[in-house]
């Protein structure tokens, strides 16, 4: 397609087999957008990928994205249409373990928002990541410093209608 650029690109050597227990590919396609990101992101900080370009589950409001995994604890996440917070995410370092542990896309699901520092109302500070079913926090003050905490569906619903991080549970 004009203008659109889709890529092969080598397979890290860390890819995981294949569910049939295969060896990965030696090469995995990145579809366009994911691809565009991934080139302003790099091999550098990414890594390389361990899988093809994936399709993301579609959300509730209809909206769905593509990404791809890499080497190095990152996620990238890239929207045919931008969100109101974005059109491409990444995940990765200690929200990326996070994300990862909790079940990935089919756990808190992809990312719909860049991570951002927030204080809560009991004055610790943090830095969270919202995804389409729930939320990751690395507490960055008071007695959890350093831990990262997940917060999922339908949890996640009832911590928002309590205020979040501005209401009573902080």
């Amino acid at each position: 397609t004009t203008g659109v650029t889709y890529a092969l690109v080598t397979v890290s050597a860390t890819a995981p087999p294949l569910s049939n227990g295969t060896p990965a590919p030696p090469v995995v396609q990145l579809y366009s957008g994911v691809y565009a990101y991934f080139t302003t992101i790099g091999v550098i900080a990414a890594g390389y990928p361990i899988m093809d370009t994936q399709n993301c589950p579609v959300q509730s409001n209809g909206n769905t994205c593509t990404y791809d995994l890499f080497d190095k604890s990152y996620g990238l996440f890239v929207y045919p249409t931008a969100l109101q917070t974005g059109q491409n995410f990444t995940v990765s370092a200690g929200f990326y373990t996070e994300w990862t542990k909790l079940g990935g896309v089919s756990g808190p699901g992809p990312p719909v928002d860049v991570t951002t520092a927030i204080t809560a109302s009991t004055a610790t500070t943090a830095t969270r990541q919202v995804f389409a079913a729930g939320v990751i926090y690395t507490i960055t003050s008071g007695a959890n410093r350093t831990q990262v905490f997940g917060v999922l569906e339908p949890i996640y619903d009832l911590y928002v209608t309590s205020g979040g991080p501005a209401g009573s549970l902080g």
